[in-house]
């Protein structure tokens, strides 16, 4: 999955600083920088491991269906909206009519049922999906997950540990078991990837 566009932040700053009682009267620019860093990395972090995006975004997923598939279930949930569709058979992208496709169970365990004769037949199919996808900030899972961001951000803090510009997708420490233990409550794994109906 691709975020196109900026990541939205769950948790901001003055969030973190509230939920572990850290008082700073006048945060210095590049403190708040640096833990803004923290805070996006340990939320990628918690994003990942859960696949659950947080906060409405546009994204781009792209994978091979077998020959004959009628059905995708979609690696992350939720899934609101379908924006573009395409297919590649190795002669470049060619656009497919999102009213052929239908979008189930977006909330829970969303997955594409493609109508008869929407895609070509052949093998080596590679389907191009842009949607709009994550859970409200309200949302139960999504308070679970702000709270296993604020978690880790403050496992970091605690440790010296700084999240440069840059930063945020490199080699992490190890998360602690209260954070584990909250990311496996909301973890979402998609039944299968493609399938027929």
């Amino acid at each position: 999955m691709r975020v196109i566009g900026a990541l939205p932040q769950a948790v901001s700053a003055e969030a973190f600083r509230r939920a572990v009682h850290l008082i700073e009267a006048d945060p210095e620019p590049e403190d708040e920088v640096a833990l803004n860093a923290t805070l996006l990395a340990a939320q990628m972090v918690v994003e990942r491991a859960t696949n659950r995006p947080l906060g409405l975004r546009e994204v781009e997923f792209s994978t091979e269906l077998p020959a004959g598939a009628r059905l995708w279930w979609l690696p992350c949930a939720p899934v609101t909206e379908v924006l573009s569709l395409a297919c590649d058979m190795g002669a470049g992208p060619v656009a497919l009519d999102p009213g052929q496709v239908a979008l189930c169970f977006a909330q829970d365990e969303p997955r594409l049922e493609f109508a008869a004769g929407t895609l070509p037949a052949g093998a080596g199919l590679r389907l191009v999906l842009r949607a709009r996808a994550g859970a409200e900030v309200s949302a139960p899972e999504a308070v679970v997950m702000r709270q296993a961001i604020i978690l880790i951000a403050k496992e970091w803090h605690e440790a010296g540990i700084s999240i440069g510009e840059g930063d945020a997708r490199a080699a992490l420490p190890r998360m602690s078991f209260g954070a584990q233990a909250l990311i496996r409550s909301v973890r979402y794994l998609a039944p299968q990837m493609a399938g027929w109906a």
